[in-house]
């Protein structure tokens, strides 16, 4: 996809989970419904989920997609790096399907999953 039509399909995903997180504060919850979300209206999206923290491991959390590693061995690939709580991780079937645009717009709505929303708040 295009980077024009994605920024247009980001901002609306965005605008749709503002209304939609603002039904609950529960982090587990925003996190299930921005995969839902995000895989079902971004079509270069394969895999599309969240590994949590707990204890000393990265166990599968929130996702939309086929199954998944349940945990993931600690000091493995780049979702060990640096200090975290959760990962998100988006995977694509077809090479070279992300972009600046795509960081830049899963930056802002991942935000969104301990950000307090205001009723009527809009996409900057």
């Amino acid at each position: 996809m295009e980077d024009k039509k994605k920024e247009g399909r980001y901002l609306r995903v965005y605008n749709q989970l503002e209304e939609l997180l603002q039904k609950t504060e529960d982090p587990i919850a925003r996190m299930a419904s921005i995969c839902a979300v995000l895989h079902h209206k971004m079509n270069h999206y394969f895999w599309t989920g969240f590994y949590l923290l707990k204890g000393d491991q990265l166990i599968v959390g929130p996702y939309q997609g086929p199954v998944a590693c349940q945990d993931l061995e600690r000091d493995k690939g780049v979702c060990w790096a640096g200090k975290i709580r959760a990962i998100f991780d988006v995977d694509s079937d077809s090479h070279n399907s992300f972009s600046n645009v795509d960081k830049t717009n899963l930056e802002k709505i991942i935000s969104l999953i301990f950000a307090k929303i205001p009723s009527g708040h809009e996409y900057n």
